[in-house]
């Protein structure tokens, strides 16, 4: 048996439909006998005004499985946040 990971990181430009190409997404990695874990997926809204804010109660899902947002989180020692401050 061979096991791996991989880490996935993806920018989602607005005018995508968020959830059906996440799904498309999942639909891709069981066709090709792989698996995301959900449970550590999180997502981040990048902004460096007040257009930001009109995402404040934007959900992201996998299937029936909520993806949790951060507003930081450290990738590849890179700290960001929201602000991109």
């Amino acid at each position: 048996m061979l096991l791996f990971s991989i880490a996935l990181t993806a920018l989602i430009p607005q005018k995508i439909s968020k959830n059906s190409d996440l799904d498309a997404i999942n639909t891709w990695f069981s066709l090709n006998k792989l698996s995301l874990n959900i449970s550590k997926a999180k997502f981040m809204v990048y902004s460096t005004n007040s257009l930001g804010k009109r995402f404040s109660d934007i959900a992201l899902n996998i299937g029936s499985e909520t993806i949790d947002r951060v507003k930081k989180f450290k990738y590849l020692g890179v700290a960001f946040d929201e602000n991109l401050s």
